[in-house]
Parts: C-alpha cells; sequence; structure tokens
C-alpha cells in the first residue's frame, strides 16, 4: 500500500521488504508489487508497480486481530476460493457451517490458507505483472463494487474485504442476471457468502434513487478498469472460472444496485 507506494517513488524507487502483519495483507495485497493511496475520485488511484524484493509472514501478528479484520481478510481469501480453486471453496463452504471462530484460532489452517492464497496470486502475478493482458484482472473479483462501497462512504467505514464481500454478492447477482451463472448456482454462493457477516452496505438507511445510481456510475466510469468508457467486470461462469465482461447493461447494474441495497435495509 502507502509503504511500497513511498518505496517505489522515493528516490525514483529503493528496494522495500513486505511484512504484512493483518489477514488481509497476508493473503493478498502484501504480495504483487501493486502500491497506491487512496484518492477522493477513487481507490488506488494514485500509484506505481513497484515489486518487494521479499514478503514474510508471520501468523502469529494475527492473534491481535478484531474479529472484524478478520472477517475482512477472509473477504479475500473468499475471492481466491470463488474466482480461482473449487477445492477452496468446498473447504471454506464446509468450515463456515460451524462458524468462523474456530479459525481465528486455528494458526495452522490460518498458515494453509495464507500459502494457498499466496501461490495463487504468485501464478497471476508472473503471467500478468503489470495488468495488461486481462490475466491478473480476475484478482478484481467483487473489487469493482467494493471499490465504489468504499468510497461512497468515505474509506473510514468499511474494512477493504467486507466491501469485497459485498462487492462479491454484487458480482454474482450480475452473473446471474447476465446470463452467465445459474440462478441455483448462483444462490448457494451468495448463502455462502453472507454468512461472513459485515456492516450495512450504507449508514444512512437511503433507499436508492436515480440520482444515487447515477453518483455511482459516474464513480464506476472513473475505475481504473474501464476501457474507453467500457465498464469492466469480473463475473463468475462456476466456482473456481471468472471471467471479464464488457458488455454489462446499465439496466442489470441498476437492478443488481437495488437489491444489495435491499438487502441492507434489511439489516438493523
Amino acid at each position: 500500500g502507502a509503504v511500497g507506494f513511498l518505496a517505489g517513488t522515493y528516490l525514483r524507487g529503493i528496494r522495500w521488504v513486505s511484512v504484512p502483519t493483518t489477514l488481509l495483507a497476508q493473503v493478498d495485497s502484501g504480495l504483487g508489487g501493486k502500491t497506491a493511496v487512496n484518492h477522493e475520485l477513487g481507490k488506488n488511484l494514485i500509484g506505481v508497480f513497484h515489486q518487494p524484493v521479499a514478503v514474510l509472514c508471520d501468523v502469529t501478528f494475527l492473534k491481535t486481530l478484531s474479529r472484524r479484520d478478520w472477517i475482512s481478510g477472509f473477504g479475500e481469501i473468499v475471492k481466491y476460493a470463488v474466482a480461482l480453486k473449487p477445492s477452496l471453496y468446498r473447504y471454506l463452504e464446509r468450515q463456515s457451517r460451524h462458524g468462523l471462530e474456530p479459525f481465528f484460532t486455528n494458526l495452522k489452517a490460518i498458515e494453509y490458507l495464507v500459502a494457498t492464497c499466496l501461490k495463487l496470486k504468485a501464478e497471476k502475478v508472473q503471467e500478468d505483472e503489470l495488468d495488461q493482458k486481462g490475466i491478473r484482472a480476475i484478482l478484481n473479483f467483487g473489487h469493482t463494487l467494493g471499490h465504489l462501497f468504499e468510497a461512497e462512504t468515505g474509506y473510514d467505514y468499511f474494512r477493504h474485504g467486507e466491501a469485497v464481500l459485498w462487492g462479491m454478492r454484487g458480482a454474482v447477482s450480475l452473473s446471474v442476471r447476465r446470463g452467465v451463472l445459474s440462478p441455483s448456482e448462483g444462490l448457494k454462493i451468495d448463502q455462502v457468502l453472507s454468512r461472513f457477516v459485515v456492516p450495512r452496505l450504507f449508514r444512512d438507511g437511503r433507499r436508492a434513487t436515480q440520482q444515487r445510481f447515477a453518483a455511482r456510475l459516474k464513480f464506476l466510469q472513473r475505475d481504473k478498469k474501464t476501457k474507453n468508457g467500457v465498464l469492466q467486470f469480473v463475473l463468475l461462469e462456476e466456482v473456481g472460472k471468472a471471467i471479464v465482461d464488457q458488455s454489462v447493461a446499465q439496466q442489470e447494474l441498476k437492478e443488481v444496485f437495488d437489491w444489495l441495497d435491499s438487502l441492507a435495509e434489511s439489516v438493523d
């Protein structure tokens, strides 16, 4: 994040070592070389690619995390599972039925999750280091909408992985509406995602309006993944098979926002 950005710009770039101390950073952001800071116009808009010379993960750091930070980390773990690795998804689906707390004290299980996610990310980064071939784009599953939800709540309401969990629920719904994912499979995936309880989607309880949708659409059109004004979403054909879709209609997107907002309004 910010430290990597500083290392990448100070003296035109100095060597740095990534020592992530949160679950989210250990499974995702600590590796990959994407360094950036947020801007009021969007998430991570100011940044550079600057790879660390090493990434050191010690899961004993995680003993100090709050429950929300654990959930945030699992948001990224679930992303890898749903978008890339069916066996990991089945593992999380099975374990989450019994609650999440056992994970928080089982450091052996956490080591497995960290190693698995880092291996998956390293493979994609090696294939597409500068995110120019569309290969690494799959790692953005849930992030296009997740970044929007972070921005519209001022970057101080959601943990990143919490917003990504909402974003993945939106991406799954959009996949079903686009006809690329079966409704029955979409419902099963959404049920797993909903087990990772996160704060409501917005703070003020306002029902979605046309003005709200217009503001959201304007934000998405500034997203780094938007090409020549065409919105780009990572959707799901099945667990472990994510695709990039550039033909999402505004009406489909509005229907997804209306559905997500209705879920948020049902949360006390």
